[in-house]
């Protein structure tokens, strides 16, 4: 009967000293484990392609109509892993919304007007709709369009990201939020000419045009592809 009882109390304190030993470790294995990815609907706004990858070459599982609903999974630079029809795949992030968001409220306004809101050493937050990402650039110049740089370097690097980190004079829609106003604009990721921020992490300029501004030195087709960019950031707008 003894022997039993120290048999039990033997074993209870073996269990009770490897409890203390495992607990903490799983403790910290659960605070060090990531966290998984929240999944939430979205909705197509357009008619987009359903690929295998995240790429313009990824296989074409399905194309989807407007109005269609997805989970979103995840984001892959300016692709969104969705789940479609228990298949898995990915869509242009700027495809798909998120049908509780609020919506954007942009105007297209001429760079006449434009220039009056956007006054020189003006701070503005850009959102570029292709991938989302957003950061803050400030005025420099306001002659035939607005000449701007990134505050700081943080900024820099979310504007490279942009253009998936190779500066360029590829144009890009965005929208150019000033005290709480929104307008459709296009910018280009080449930095050039001078500046007035030391410590940015950029050596140069940008620049950003609205409805109707023209180029510095004339070129027609750079124009057109900023004005391609303007509307196409102001149709993003009305989708959202």
């Amino acid at each position: 009967m003894v022997r039993n009882q120290i048999k039990f109390l033997l074993g209870f304190l073996f269990v009770l000293i490897l409890l203390l030993i495992i607990t903490p470790s799983l403790i910290m294995a659960s605070e060090l484990a990531p966290e998984p990815v929240r999944a939430a609907l979205y909705v197509t706004n357009q008619l987009a392609n359903f690929r295998g990858a995240p790429d313009m070459d990824g296989e074409l599982l399905d194309i989807l109509p407007a109005g269609t609903d997805v989970v979103k999974l995840d984001d892959v630079g300016g692709w969104s892993l969705v789940s479609y029809r228990n298949s898995v795949g990915y869509i242009k992030s700027e495809y798909i919304v998120d049908p509780d968001a609020p919506p954007v409220c942009a105007e297209l306004v001429p760079w006449d007007e434009a220039k009056e809101i956007f006054e020189l050493n003006t701070p503005a937050e850009v959102l570029d709709v292709r991938t989302g990402l957003t950061y803050t650039v400030q005025s420099f110049s306001n002659g035939r369009h607005a000449d701007v740089e990134p505050l700081t370097p943080e900024d820099t690097a979310v504007l490279l990201q942009t253009y998936g980190g190779s500066w360029s004079w590829n144009t890009r829609p965005i929208l150019v939020t000033i005290n709480g106003w929104t307008m459709a604009a296009s910018t280009n990721g080449m930095p050039h000419g001078g500046g007035v921020i030391a410590d940015n992490g950029m050596d140069g300029q940008v620049c950003i045009h609205f409805a109707g501004s023209t180029t510095h030195n004339g070129s027609g087709g750079h124009e057109r592809d900023h004005q391609k960019c303007v509307a196409e950031a102001w149709a993003w707008a009305q989708n959202h």
